[in-house]
């Protein structure tokens, strides 16, 4: 194998590692900005994906360099959520990393004049889709709704990332304060007046109740009273029902991700266009032309 094809897929490889490695922090909440980190791992690693079109025009380098992404995403989330859903992720994952390649592939393959974003667009669409595909899986796989604690923290793990946005209406919010901490930071009474807040909580437990059907306690944090909203609620239904409410879930998770993919895959495709023009200008690579024969019918 090129030493050039080694050296990018053992970077593809370690970038999906990385991703992998974030995002699962992110969901253990073992880091409070594991979201920034792999959304930037991510970019980055649909940089090398879109690359890969381009440089491993092998079938065989192309395909080991898939698997061993897939077992780089695999060895940091295996753990996340069930054994079925992790190996449904990771096969998703596999089938439209392939489907990226050959897609990419295809029309560099097929064409007589290389035409970036012809080549870029489908590879990195496809590719993005499979990034999708694997976290919605992988999160409706974590929620576990045997282990209330478990499913607790993996909800707010997910909500953390709003913490700052909220935190610039209503100073020093976290959602373990509670409605009462809430109203004292957004509007502090006076030492003389401790039954204000109290009186206001009541007021604000009897709205959420006739809002959105959930009964809070006083002592309630802001992530209890949205793990009754939806986890808790979700709990009272049938399996079925659950069964379909969790495809819901899974199906508007990866239309989320996937839209805010559309605009990250333009970012990619900036840096790849500009990474193969400074990569063409110092050698890495140039562009020659091919004489080929092709058999066709013809109609005498």
């Amino acid at each position: 194998m090129n030493v050039k094809v080694t050296t990018l897929g053992v970077l593809s490889v370690a970038l999906a590692a990385l991703f992998a490695y974030f995002f699962s922090a992110f969901l253990g909440g073992s880091s409070p900005n594991a979201a920034w980190y792999a959304l930037g791992a991510a970019v980055l690693w649909l940089v090398f994906v879109v690359f890969q079109v381009f440089f491993v025009s092998d079938i065989i380098p192309a395909s080991f360099i898939i698997f061993f992404e897939t077992v780089a995403f695999g060895l940091f989330t295996w753990h996340i959520g069930t054994t079925v859903m992790s190996l449904a992720a990771l096969v998703l994952l596999a089938a439209f990393l392939w489907w990226s390649h050959t897609a990419g592939a295809n029309e560099m393959n097929n064409a007589f004049k290389l035409h970036f974003y012809k080549i870029a667009m489908p590879a990195a669409a496809r590719a993005s889709t499979a990034l999708a595909l694997f976290l919605a899986v992988i999160y409706v796989g974590s929620i576990n709704l045997k282990d209330p604690t478990a499913s607790k923290r993996v909800l707010e793990n997910v909500f953390k990332p709003a913490e700052p946005i909220i935190a610039r209406i209503i100073p020093g919010f976290k959602f373990n304060d509670t409605l009462g901490g809430i109203l004292t930071k957004s509007s502090p009474v006076k030492p003389e007046a401790p039954g204000t807040i109290t009186a206001q909580v009541n007021q604000m437990i009897d709205t959420l109740e006739k809002a959105i059907g959930v009964r809070a306690a006083q002592a309630d944090q802001i992530i209890d009273i949205l793990y009754k909203a939806t986890i808790g609620r979700l709990l009272t239904l049938s399996k079925n029902m659950q069964t379909l409410i969790l495809l819901g879930v899974g199906l508007l998770l990866f239309l989320t991700v996937k839209g805010l993919l559309f605009i990250v895959n333009w970012v990619v495709l900036l840096i790849v266009y500009i990474a193969m023009k400074v990569l063409q200008a110092t050698g890495f690579y140039k562009i020659s032309l091919e004489n080929r024969s092709k058999e066709v019918v013809v109609l005498d």
